[in-house]
């Protein structure tokens, strides 16, 4: 978790430090660039929390970096994919095992309508929504009284994200600033029989994180 914090912060300030030495383009009178298209990272922490359908939930911290390229719609409307990697991590606790530390991390690709407005100079509103698809490329959980599982749920969950947040204009091209994201699992996951444990169907019902956000169009 702590690597891809670092490795979305050091994206972060190399694109900065590297796009802010070149020149702006043409924008209109509310800081756009004319290009419809743009690219923007977003890194964030927070927490994830994990509805089971017969064991105790439990939270887990969770670390998000999402790096998307967005089509402009108009002024202010757009459509926006990409990648996004979500890792989690904490302890939990099942009736028939005990306690347990678990991490997990999944592979997930949004398709977002994004908004954006001008609320004052520089410094514009941004908003997005939709749908997501993820799947788990790392699950292991460790339990206290002695054992080790990996790779115990499979398969695609689908859910719905939304972001909100306000961003400042550095410069024609670039911006950087801050937003909550929050998402969540309408399905609960596949369990392999095969690994002889008793696990229970479970799904992460939200994750919000905050964090930063850096835009720069093309």
């Amino acid at each position: 978790m702590k690597r891809l914090s670092l490795i979305t912060l050091l994206t972060l300030i190399f694109s900065f430090t590297t796009l802010h030495a070149q020149n702006d383009h043409t924008t209109d009178e509310n800081h756009q660039s004319s290009s419809r298209f743009s690219f923007m990272a977003y890194g964030g922490i927070g927490y994830a929390v994990v509805d089971s359908r017969w064991q105790p939930n439990y939270n887990l911290d969770a670390n998000i970096g999402e790096f998307l390229v967005q089509y402009r719609i108009g002024k202010h409307y757009g459509i926006s994919t990409g990648i996004g990697i979500v890792e989690m991590t904490g302890n939990g606790f099942y009736y028939t095992h005990g306690p347990f530390y678990h991490e997990r991390a999944n592979f997930k690709i949004p398709l977002l309508f994004s908004v954006n407005y001008k609320v004052a100079p520089k410094v514009r509103l941004l908003a997005n929504v939709g749908p997501y698809g993820q799947v788990i490329y790392r699950d292991e959980f460790i339990f206290f009284n002695g054992g080790h599982v990996d790779d115990i749920y499979s398969g695609w969950s689908i859910g719905l994200q939304f972001g909100v947040g306000m961003s400042y204009h550095i410069s024609s091209k670039m911006s950087l600033g801050m937003m909550f994201s929050s998402q969540g699992d309408f399905n609960r996951l596949s369990i392999d029989t095969n690994k002889n444990i008793f696990a229970d169907p479970h799904r992460i019902s939200r994750i919000n994180t905050l964090g930063l956000v850096f835009t720069f169009n093309f």
